[in-house]
């Protein structure tokens, strides 16, 4: 028997069905869980598009470590999920519940319990991630020919891994794109790293992609990573051409940095990213600072607001920090023979002042050439400042690679010294006379025979 539907029943099976539907799909995920021996807080941000801030969320431990938080997504996606110690990429759906409990300190040995939904596809990425390697590409002892075999097999094992995983298929062919790009970024860092002007044909013709697909870069952290190894390449190579043929000798990357990436890149995206990834870099380096702020005003065409304050607040800074100005200044910062020391205390000598951390890798290779520098230079005082750092790894390390100098460690509540000196970045190296001036707020590093130049011009013997 066919039936008839008055229009108020019609309304009413509209709105059923509209709500059934909504329903289905809520555009939220539960998030719960305990991490012990973990930070305060844990981090949750898009893996696609680390850019998006309304993907970015911050969730709150209580003192036993424990959370629970709702995550507001349109779609499935994968997120990136970090406690400070540990990074992992994690799953989620909307209208689904999950759960994870780990310890901090034991996650690469004994991994996360998972409960609630996507366990198998979350079970991988945590896998993933803890089996990471991380290689040493300053292998003169292999040959290329060694070592594309070497990345090969490994890119080899990890297809072979997503297809017995059981990952929906979207996830397996992204999971299959990043391991192609992670094997060509290493493959990339091999050939830069040893200088292999020459690479075979093989190496030519796998690193020969599109430099230039937004998507890609947007998805993949391998490919985001070999984009900026390709261009800063071709920067760096331009300004050994003008050495080498003496074009410009005065020309100098860092004073031409933001402009060249501009010129460089036709896809607004991917130059605005690599802009607001360099800047601050290329402005602290810059010989020229009202050139290179001038340049990021003109090329840098993207709405973050945050670097574009970020880029103001430095430029300001920087132009405060001249030769013969009076140093900012610290106090009651903790030293590791014990006390507090502040700025002043090493008044009447010059001071070189070290800024690094124990998560800093390049602070580890400044380490051997920074301790022949105490040994030749006597007269001055070397002044080592942890920034952002945790206390205890802080000593450990101290013990653990010997370091000499005056350790000291800044106290949280104290950033202004680092806010004026606008430290965005480290290593960091300054220099100040006898009498509490700047000589120099971004001094060569201790590898670089520029500072002993710089020691000399002084008047440092």
């Amino acid at each position: 028997m066919n039936k008839t539907y008055t229009p108020l029943s019609l309304l009413t099976l509209a709105l059923f069905l509209t709500f059934s539907s909504c329903q289905k799909k809520a555009q939220y995920a539960i998030l719960s869980g305990t991490i012990k021996n973990g930070n305060k807080t844990i981090e949750l941000r898009s893996h696609y598009d680390t850019t998006d801030k309304t993907k970015r969320k911050i969730i709150h431990l209580d003192k036993n470590g424990a959370f629970q938080d709702t995550i507001y997504i349109q779609k499935e996606e994968l997120y990136v999920v970090s406690d400070k110690t540990n990074m992992f990429e994690f799953y989620l759906t909307p209208s689904s519940t999950y759960t994870l409990d780990y310890d901090s300190k034991k996650f690469k040995t004994e991994g996360i319990s998972l409960k609630g939904d996507d366990i198998d596809t979350n079970e991988y990425y945590i896998d993933k991630t803890r089996g990471t390697a991380f290689y040493d590409f300053d292998a003169s002892d292999k040959s290329e020919k060694e070592i594309r075999s070497f990345l090969n097999s490994v890119k080899e094992k990890q297809i072979q891994r997503v297809n017995i995983s059981k990952l929906p298929s979207l996830l397996k062919k992204h999971e299959e794109a990043s391991i192609k790009y992670e094997y060509l970024r290493f493959l990339s860092l091999y050939i830069r790293i040893n200088e292999i002007n020459n690479p075979s044909i093989e190496s030519k013709n796998e690193l020969d992609i599109d430099y230039l697909n937004e998507e890609e870069y947007k998805k993949h952290q391998s490919y985001k990573y070999l984009l900026h190894d390709y261009y800063h390449e071709k920067l760096n190579q331009k300004a050994k051409e003008n050495q080498k043929l003496k074009l410009n000798p005065s020309y100098s990357l860092y004073q031409n940095g933001i402009k060249e990436l501009a010129l460089n890149i036709p896809n607004d995206y991917i130059k605005n990213d690599l802009i607001a990834h360099d800047a601050s870099f290329y402005l602290l380096n810059s010989e020229d600072i009202e050139s290179c702020y001038s340049d990021f005003k003109k090329y840098y065409t993207g709405n973050d607001t945050i670097i574009k304050a970020k880029m103001l607040d430095s430029y300001y800074r920087f132009t405060k920090l001249k030769k013969g100005t009076p140093s900012p200044k610290f106090t009651n910062y903790k030293n590791n023979n014990g006390g507090e020391n502040s700025l002043n205390d090493y008044k009447g000598n010059y001071v070189f002042i070290d800024i690094w951390a124990t998560w800093c890798g390049s602070c580890y290779g400044e380490m051997s050439y920074l301790k022949k520098l105490e040994q030749e230079y006597k007269d001055v005082v070397f002044l080592s400042i942890a920034w952002k750092d945790d206390v205890n790894k802080w000593r450990k390390i101290i013990k653990k690679e010997s370091l000499k100098g005056i350790q000291l460690f800044a106290t949280k509540d104290d950033n202004s010294f680092f806010e004026e000196y606008a430290v965005n970045g480290i290593p960091r190296y300054i220099l100040i006379d006898p009498e509490g001036n700047i000589l120099d707020h971004n001094t060569p590093k201790p590898s670089d025979d520029k500072l002993r130049t710089l020691f000399k011009d002084v008047g440092i013997d």
